[in-house]
């Protein structure tokens, strides 16, 4: 099954906590019949985003533990951009224009769709898959 999703947590109307609720019943949602998770490595430059970063962080952890007893496996930032572009100093733009090789043309709502699908791709690539 594919799905490619996003939740906008933007929205100014509502609190942290409402939001931190939303990624993990939408987590929840999407762990049916998963057996592996995957997400980036976590980086932030400013405080107040590691915390947020670090809150959603704990929120997926807590979801997959729950759905199947297991942790998220972390692949950095420059390691998903070595493998689908060989520069780990590759832009978005250039990240999303790789992963036309592997899955065709698509249009993305957003750039964290097209990381999220790129994390997947460098995933399968260190798991010598494709």
């Amino acid at each position: 099954m594919e799905r490619l999703c996003h939740l906008n947590n933007r929205s100014e109307k509502k609190c942290h906590g409402q939001i931190l609720g939303e990624i993990y019943d939408l987590i929840t949602e999407l762990a049916m019949d998963v057996a592996v998770f995957v997400r980036e490595k976590g980086f932030s430059r400013f405080p107040h985003e590691t915390q947020a970063l670090f809150k959603v962080v704990g929120v997926a952890d807590l979801a997959a533990w729950k759905a199947y007893g297991t942790d998220f496996v972390e692949i950095a930032p420059t390691t998903v951009k070595k493998l689908l572009t060989g520069s780990g100093k590759a832009s978005k733009d250039e990240v999303a224009a790789a992963l036309e090789k592997y899955i065709g043309k698509q249009d993305y709502a957003t750039d964290d769709e097209s990381d999220a699908v790129a994390i997947g791709i460098a995933w399968l690539i260190l798991c010598e898959f494709l």
